[in-house]
């Protein structure tokens, strides 16, 4: 299993880890893409501090190369949202899995599927997203749906005046609890990634946000369930993508 190139020695968050964080979530299977992402935010990042501080902007001649020829992130302006989609979709199936679990309701991977299908029927958004798209959404995205699902149970949570580190470290709190659910409950495929054995949970200050890792169950959710499986969503040509 992979470790998120992450962490001092110490087992803390360096300047720039959450560029590296984000590669993997984004790319977890091609090393150079992920490379070229992290040294064009990087050299990004160093160009804002540069500038709000007034000083010159040297970027090392090697790196130009892999900035220019980095892919456009999907936090950015003219960014392909595509692939933050389909990798956020994998989360949002790992999460449902574990919401469902702890409150005692069936969370079967199908099952899983089944109910993100009925919750954009009801929102009626159903074009974005379909069992097919979910099914092949989970098959690229697998080793990092932890990640993804982390992300958002914390996204948009951040309180004026709390560093982004902390956002991250929070994150990753998050992440090895659902890794160790998954690797439990569901499977432990050996290209998950992990978060090094030596990264160190911060000390939490009480002023930090404390964030739950659960869905809130809805009565339509315990509904559509108890329907389930006469309706059975899961296409023949998915079967054969997944181990479970």
């Amino acid at each position: 299993m992979p470790d998120l190139p992450v962490c001092d020695a110490d087992g803390n968050l360096r300047v720039h880890d959450e560029h590296r964080i984000i590669s993997a979530m984004l790319w977890p299977h091609d090393p150079e893409i992920r490379e070229r992402y992290e040294a064009r935010q990087i050299a990004a990042s160093a160009g804002r501090v540069a500038d709000r501080s007034g000083a010159t902007f040297r970027i090392d001649p090697k790196v130009v190369p892999m900035v220019l020829q980095a892919p456009i992130g999907p936090f950015e302006a003219e960014g392909d949202v595509k692939p933050l989609q389909r990798a956020a979709w994998a989360g949002e199936q790992l999460l449902w899995m574990v919401s469902l679990a702890n409150v005692g309701l069936r969370h079967s991977h199908a099952a899983v599927i089944y109910i993100m299908e009925k919750q954009r029927e009801r929102e009626g958004v159903r074009r974005k997203g379909s069992k097919t798209a979910f099914y092949d959404a989970w098959k690229d995205y697998r080793s990092v749906a932890h990640l993804w699902a982390a992300w958002l149970c914390v996204r948009d949570t951040i309180p004026p005046g709390i560093a982004a580190s902390v956002w991250f470290a929070g994150m990753l709190m998050n992440a090895k609890r659902i890794l160790v659910w998954k690797h439990e409950n569901f499977d432990a495929a050996d290209n998950d990634w992990t978060i090094p054995a030596h990264w160190r949970d911060p000390e939490w200050s009480p002023h930090w946000p404390r964030w739950a890792m659960n869905i809130v169950i809805e009565e339509w959710v315990r509904a559509a369930l108890a329907n389930y499986p006469n309706e059975d969503t899961r296409p023949q040509s998915a079967a054969s993508r997944l181990s479970k």
